[in-house]
């Protein structure tokens, strides 16, 4: 269970830096 747990937090992490990076890449362009 707590497997399943960490890998839910590093797919939001991961999402959550994606995000970021496109986000910043439009205001920076």
């Amino acid at each position: 269970m707590a497997e399943a747990f960490y890998i839910l937090i590093g797919f939001l992490i991961m999402a959550a830096i994606i995000v970021m990076a496109v986000l910043y890449l439009e205001n920076h362009s």
